[in-house]
Formats: structure tokens, sequence, C-alpha cells
């Protein structure tokens, strides 16, 4: 077995550049030329980088004569076997009948017209598929005289698709002419329609000149519109007269704002509000006293004031709302106050605003500032 290293002038750069190419062995660049191996070994380098200098080709002949002697393959041996695989590769076979003979016989496929088709009724399943011989580099190519038959035989097949097609456009004139004689109708004449009774009934639209007026008259006829006059205030604006009747414009006891449509239940929920904040209070203070005078009865009722007058506002106080807003006036609330709403500093706005509505008859919404008023 030949190794690399036997070989003559060759460096380990080298040696890892014909690994990379493919080769293993010494031995095994028998089969190949110089040329071929330094071209290989060129490429494999510009990808790689392996190498920083190639060999030259006398060197790397060098290379393959050793792994020939090493096969005992000698040069005259390696011509004869390269002549014999060029030979098998360029044979004729037109001397031989046989074949050309199998050549002409074998099924061609052409290409068939669509109108062809049509004519047959035949779709493209019912079709065959024709063999492709696919050409090669080293194929030998047709000799004339084969080229000829070949040429002649499909003439033949053309003619007599011609023929064929004659005979079907005879057949179908043939046909058209019995049609003609059978109905007696010309057929090359243009049929002419007759007019419809729709389009006998049909009258040019006449327009009606008496209906037909000019600007003159249009002037003189047209109607003049009346402005709409001005409606009466209505009550949930406007107080009426007896109402604030000798009250000063800026004082409290003015009645002022928007009519609330449920007054009553405002006032209830007023009381409600205002009883359920004293109760808390009375509750708180009396407490302590319960506890130094055990008999005493008065401190309960107090307390169960406290717990009616919290039933009394949880159905109370949701229907206590503005009329523009529409947020509930005596429900604890985290948000901004209006500026305008009515305010005790320590006591906050609910009190404040439920003693307001109850004395002056009217109060400020607390979250939107609105004036709303409880009588008509």
């Amino acid at each position: 077995m030949l190794n690399f290293q036997d070989l003559s002038e060759i460096t380990n750069e080298q040696i890892d550049l014909l690994e990379a190419v493919g080769y293993t062995r010494a031995d095994e660049l028998y089969e190949v030329s110089a040329s071929s191996l330094l071209a290989e070994m060129k490429k494999a380098n510009a990808l790689l980088g392996v190498c920083e200098e190639l060999p030259k080709e006398k060197v790397v002949r060098k290379w393959v004569e050793a792994a020939r002697d090493e096969h005992g393959i000698s040069e005259e041996l390696q011509a004869d076997v390269v002549q014999s695989e060029v030979d098998e590769l360029q044979t004729s076979y037109e001397d031989k009948s046989d074949i050309v003979q199998l050549v002409m016989d074998a099924p061609m496929a052409e290409a068939i017209p669509a109108g062809v088709l049509k004519q047959q009724g035949a779709s493209l399943d019912d079709i065959p598929e024709g063999i492709v011989l696919v050409e090669h580099d080293h194929d030998h190519h047709i000799s004339d005289e084969v080229q000829e038959l070949i040429d002649k035989r499909r003439a033949e097949r053309a003619a007599k698709e011609k023929k064929a097609l004659a005979k079907k456009e005879q057949a179908k004139k043939k046909q058209s002419k019995k049609i003609k004689k059978k109905h007696k109708v010309k057929l090359d004449e243009p049929v002419v329609e007759e007019p419809t009774s729709e389009q006998e009934e049909a009258k040019p639209v006449v327009l009606n000149k008496e209906v037909i007026q000019n600007f003159d008259d249009v002037r003189e006829n047209r109607r003049r519109v009346e402005p709409l006059q001005a409606a009466e205030a209505g009550t949930s604006v406007q107080t009426s007269a007896k109402v604030n009747e000798g009250v000063d414009r800026g004082s409290r006891r003015y009645v002022r704002g928007v009519l609330h449509p449920a007054a009553g239940q405002f006032y209830f929920a007023s009381l409600v509000i205002i009883g359920l904040q004293l109760s808390f209070l009375g509750s708180l203070c009396m407490i302590p006293v319960y506890f130094f005078d055990r008999e005493a009865l008065w401190p309960l009722w107090i307390i169960g004031s406290l717990i009616l007058f919290a039933i009394l506002w949880l159905f109370s106080a949701p229907k206590a709302r503005c009329q523009v807003c529409r947020q509930r006036q005596y429900t604890p609330k985290k948000c901004f106050r209006h500026k305008k709403a009515h305010h005790v500093s320590g006591i906050g706005y609910m009190l404040p605003t439920a003693l307001h509505a109850l004395l002056f008859h009217w109060f400020r919404c607390i979250f939107c500032g609105t004036s709303l008023r409880l009588k008509k």
C-alpha cells in the first residue's frame, strides 16, 4: 500500500489538500490524470486556503505514475482502456438491419391538432402517451437513409388524415342539405323578427303643457311661510310668579334652578339623611350612658332609631338623584365635589344639602353644581 509520505516532493500541506479533494491514500491516484488532479487541487485550495504554494504539474505527474506503478499499470495499457471506453460510446447500429427495423416500427409521438380531437369527439385520456427518446451528447445520429424512411412514413400518415377529414366534411355537407330539404328553410338568409304586441302597444309619451307653469305664475301663486310663534316657557325652566313674589333675587329664599321631577321623594330622602346622621351622633353619645345605667331604656330607643333610619336610607337614597348628571346626592362617593355645592367644614356635603333643600326648596347638586328646585 502506497502512502502519501512515500511520494517524492510532497509536503504536509499538500497531503491535507489531497485528503480534502477526496483521496485518502496515494495508490488511489492511478485513476486520474495529472492535469485533472492539479485542477481539483486548485479548486479546493481556493476554497480552503490550505497550501501557500501548489505543486507543479511535473510533480503531480510523478505522483500519478508512482500510483500506477504500484498497481502495475503502464501508460500504454491506460491509453488502451481509455480508447476502448470511447469506442463503446461511439458504437453505430446503422449497419444492423434489425435495429433499423426496430426504430421504424417504434411508435412516434406527434402533435394532434385541436380540431381533429374536436371532430373525433376524443378526450385526452383516450390518447396513449408517446415515448420520448432523450438524446445524449454521445448518441450517434441517424443516417440519411433512415431519416428518409421516417419522413416517408410521416407523409403517408398525414395523407391518410387529410382524406379522413375530407370525407367527414362531405358527410356534413350532405347532412345539411337533407335538413334544408326537409324543413324548407334557407339557412343563409337572415331571420327578420316580427314586432311583438308590447312594441305595437308602446306609444310615445306626450307632455301635458297645461301643467307647466312659467316663473311669473309661480311668483304670484307662491305662499308665504309664517314664522313660528315662541312658545311659553315650561314649568321646568321658569318658576311661577307666586313662588318668588317679593323675594330678593340674591337671597337664599329665592327658588331657582331646574324643576326636580320627584320633589316628594327628594324631600323624604332629605329627612331620612338628617335623621340618620342625628341618630348616629346620638348613638355614639348614648353608648357610654348605657354602660353606667343599664336600666335606662331611652338609649336603646336612640340606637333603634339609627337602625330604622339606616333601613329607610337604603330605600330612599338611590331615588334622590340630580336631574342633570344623574348622581345620587345622599350616597357616599369618592370623587371631587363641585365648588358651588353646599358644604360645611367638619360636617360634609350631604347634611347641608338636605337642610338647604328642606328650608329653601332648592339645592345645588353636590357633583355638577346645577341648581335644582323642588317647587313649581
